[in-house]
Order: structure tokens, then C-alpha cells, then sequence
């Protein structure tokens, strides 16, 4: 038994180490679970098969009801974590979904509990209220240790963040400047920047929107990657505040670019949700796709044009140095000395007849 004990400690610890080790705060449990599945199945196998092996090699009697109501248990959460992956390639992420899978995994654990009573009621002829007290007991032991291993791990993922923090602390602190002040510099009255800040909220939202939704589905995260498009939004956001007075100049992207993209990538997103699909289904999408990716190349053509002296004035420095360059060359190679000397004279002649 203390072997038993200690193989589970040994497992779970793992386990709880690969969830641990996965620490985005907005992903909920049920995805955290779904994400180590595979290796939740694997280190239960194992932890059966060393079982098995130990057990035959010191000669001891093989107890199937603790063995089975052990690896069902396990691999009961493993194969109830691998259906939440393939739910989860299908459905992102809303509210209402999360509670279904949440109530889904709970029924599912539940039923795996009754499960693993009748099997061995039927196959191994104990009476239920026998079984049922074995079964409560190893389920108990199961969740306090589950608890103990989540609570070791914890504390030493904690520890480890004590001593990373003042790596933390030594980074260069981002210092926010007085956008009130600057937009006051820019000449804007009270009532204009009062309209501004609103407006580039309802902007901000928007790209959040944007970032949020075009993870959703493989399509809309490869346009968004072939496209930078989130990237994209966000430093022209900053761009416009940094020139609040042009924001007549981002009127397009701001009023009908960016909140068009976001409603149809989120209708896109619905739309690939749907279990069942028609021709008119995949040819509607396909045309969402296109017009999705269109507004994308407008929001990038309208962040260009919007940048457009800045690159018009790069364009005359790099002209003008090749100019320059290029006349250093000519002066170099093909003036002969003769007329250099000739011009060097001309010039103190001119000189003296000025004095």
C-alpha cells in the first residue's frame, strides 16, 4: 500500500506539474486539463504498469479492485480531457460554452465514479455497499493527494517566482507622459479632447476585439499573421494619439475599417462554429474570408497614407543623399586637375575683386 501511495505521489506530482507549468491567468481549468491530456493518459499507464510490475516481481497478490478503480480513475479524467481538446478545436472560448464543459467534465467524472462501482459489482461479485466504501476511500485518497501535490507545487513555483522577481524589479519602469498636457499642445479644446479620449476608447475595444477574435479559428490567425494586422491597429492607435489634431486623417479607419473587420471576423468565427455545413455555408465564408482580408489590406493602405509625409520626407533625405553622393563622385572623377586648379583660382579672383 505504501508503494501504491507512493507511485501516486509520484504521478500526480507530475501532473500537477505540467498544469502549474502552464500559467496564463486567462485560461480556465478545463482548457489547462485539455492541454496536458496526452500526457495525463501516458503517466497513468505508467504508473499501472510499474504497479503490475512491481507487484509480480515481490510476489504479492494482485488486488484488481484497487488496480482498476485506480487506472479508470485516471485514465476516466484523461479521456474526458482528450474530448475537451477536440471540443475545443470546434468552440472558443464564450461564456456559456466554458459552463457546459465545466458541467460536462463534472457529469463525466461522476459517471466515471458509477462506472468503475458497476463494473466491479457485475464482474467481481462484491455487494455495493462494500464496493462503495472501497471505492469513496480510494477516490479520497486519489483527491487528498491530488490536493498535496497541487499544494507542493504551488509553494515551490512560488518560491522559484521569489527568486526570479528581482530580475523583475531591475527592468527600466515605463513612464506614461501627460496626455492631457499633450493634447492641450496640440491645440485642442476641452470639449475636442473630452470627444477624443471616447472615441480612441471605442477604438481600443475594438482592437481587443480584433487581437481576442483572430485567434479564434485557423483561417482568421493565418490572415492575421500573413497581414500583421493586430500589430498593425494597435501602433496606428498610438500613432493617432501621438498626433491627436490629424485624427480627421484616420477617419475611415476609425469609423468603418476597423469596426467593419471585427464584426465580420466575428460572424466568421460563428459561422465556422456550426456543427453542420452546406455548400451555401463554405461559399458564404469563403466570401467572408476575402472581404476580411481586403479591409486588412485597406486598414494597412490607410495606416500608409496616413504616414505618408513622414515617408515622402524619407524618400527626399535618401534622394538627396545619392545626389550628393553621386556629385562627390563626379568630382572626384571626372574634373580633371587642370580644371580644378582653374576653379580653385577663379574663386580667389572673385575674392579679391569683392575686397
Amino acid at each position: 500500500m505504501n508503494l501504491i501511495i507512493l507511485l501516486l505521489v509520484l504521478g500526480y506530482g507530475g501532473i500537477q506539474y505540467l498544469i502549474y507549468q502552464k500559467k496564463d491567468p486567462e485560461q480556465s481549468f478545463y482548457r489547462r486539463i485539455s492541454k496536458i491530456s496526452k500526457n495525463t493518459f501516458f503517466v497513468s499507464l505508467a504508473i499501472f504498469v510499474v504497479l503490475c510490475v512491481v507487484l509480480y516481481i515481490s510476489g504479492s497478490l494482485f488486488n484488481p479492485l484497487v488496480a482498476l478503480i485506480m487506472i479508470m480513475s485516471l485514465s476516466g479524467i484523461s479521456i474526458l480531457s482528450f474530448i475537451f481538446e477536440l471540443i475545443n478545436q470546434r468552440i472558443k472560448g464564450t461564456h456559456i460554452q466554458n459552463q457546459v464543459l465545466s458541467f460536462f467534465y463534472a457529469f463525466g467524472i461522476f459517471c466515471n465514479f458509477l462506472l468503475t462501482i458497476g463494473v466491479l459489482t457485475v464482474d467481481m461479485n462484491i455487494s455495493t455497499v462494500d464496493l462503495i466504501a472501497s471505492a469513496v476511500g480510494v477516490f479520497v485518497m486519489l483527491g487528498a493527494l491530488n490536493s498535496i501535490c497541487s499544494l507542493m507545487v504551488f509553494l515551490i513555483v512560488s518560491i522559484l517566482g521569489l527568486f526570479n522577481s528581482p530580475i523583475k524589479q531591475r527592468r527600466r519602469p515605463v513612464v506614461k507622459r501627460d496626455l492631457m498636457t499633450h493634447y492641450e499642445e496640440l491645440g485642442m479644446t476641452p470639449s475636442e479632447i473630452d470627444t477624443f479620449r471616447k472615441e480612441m476608447y471605442d477604438v481600443k475595444q475594438h482592437i481587443l476585439r480584433l487581437e481576442e477574435s483572430a485567434e479564434q479559428t485557423g483561417k482568421m490567425r493565418a490572415l492575421a499573421l500573413r497581414y500583421n494586422i493586430v500589430a498593425i491597429t494597435k501602433r496606428f492607435f498610438k500613432d493617432i494619439v501621438e498626433e491627436a489634431n490629424r485624427i480627421n486623417d484616420a477617419e475611415r479607419f476609425i469609423y468603418h475599417f476597423l469596426p467593419s473587420l471585427v464584426d465580420l471576423v466575428d460572424k466568421y468565427n460563428e459561422i465556422q462554429g456550426h456543427i453542420a455545413k452546406n455548400k451555401q455555408t463554405y461559399l458564404i465564408l469563403e466570401r467572408s474570408a476575402n472581404a476580411i482580408e481586403q479591409l486588412m489590406i485597406d486598414i494597412i493602405d490607410e495606416y500608409t497614407a496616413f504616414h505618408e509625409k513622414n515617408i515622402q520626407d524619407l524618400e527626399f533625405e535618401v534622394e538627396l543623399a545619392a545626389k550628393s553622393r553621386s556629385r562627390k563622385e563626379t568630382d572626384f572623377t571626372t574634373y580633371s586637375s587642370e580644371s580644378i586648379l582653374n576653379d580653385f583660382f577663379d574663386e580667389d579672383l572673385n575674392k579679391e575683386e569683392e575686397a
